[in-house]
């Protein structure tokens, strides 16, 4: 077998054919035409003893980004968040190897036209990445644990696509609660909440999301 379809079934194995079909729509069709998501919306908690393990946790650590590191964590999540965002990075000696944002306030997908509008104490994890050379030697879990472990008045959620594979196993030892699901679909400047369990988004459709998106209220204290 050639190493290339080699690579293909362990990517489809790892991360599900469904959501590398999404992937490969989503490259070829522009965002501002024709998007569409489902996904769970959790809880999040620290992780039991021993649920995280690290085979190179002494070569690591976990930390807020400095301000000279900002540049480090857009680069491995591939993501420039808005300046009121928070990051998280995974470091390898001198080396950012992962990282993550946190969201305050509010969090918004504007390829779907919608808010996510978070109460006091929430915060929104989201664009959670670790660099290519450094998957599945358990570093995500160990930043996770970190971030979830720094402040006990905060509580932590994330959106969670449930065809991705990956993503899911990665977040399994850490859900407290599934606080709802969603599917929303936009189509060029109209989005629609298709369905929602669990949760109540302001319409279920906007006609005009890039200026008014639906909103979707997120108050972890109040499940």
């Amino acid at each position: 077998m050639s190493r290339g379809i080699s690579g293909l079934i362990s990517r489809v194995r790892s991360r599900g054919f469904l959501f590398l079909v999404g992937i490969a729509f989503n490259r070829v069709v522009p965002p501002w035409l024709f998007r569409f998501q489902v996904f769970r919306i959790y809880r999040l908690k620290p992780p039991k003893s021993g649920d995280v393990q690290d085979e190179y946790q002494s070569d690591h650590v976990f930390q807020i980004a400095k301000a000279d590191e900002i540049d480090d964590a857009a680069r491995v999540t591939a993501s420039m968040p808005p300046p009121d965002a928070v990051a998280w990075i995974a470091k390898n000696n001198s080396d950012t190897i992962g990282g993550l944002w946190l969201a305050s306030t509010c969090f918004n997908e504007p390829e779907l036209g919608l808010r996510f509008q978070l109460s006091d104490n929430t915060r929104w994890l989201y664009s959670a990445r670790v660099a290519r050379s450094h998957r599945r030697r358990g570093v995500y879990r160990s930043l996770l644990a970190a971030v979830l472990n720094s402040d006990s008045e905060k509580q932590f959620a994330a959106a969670i696509n449930p065809l991705n594979l990956a993503s899911a196993r990665a977040h399994r030892s850490f859900v407290d609660q599934e606080l709802g699901r969603y599917a929303v679909a936009r189509f060029l400047g109209m989005s629609i909440c298709l369905s929602a369990r669990g949760i109540k988004p302001n319409r279920r459709i906007s006609w005009r999301c890039g200026f008014d998106p639906i909103v979707i209220s997120i108050a972890c204290d109040e499940r």
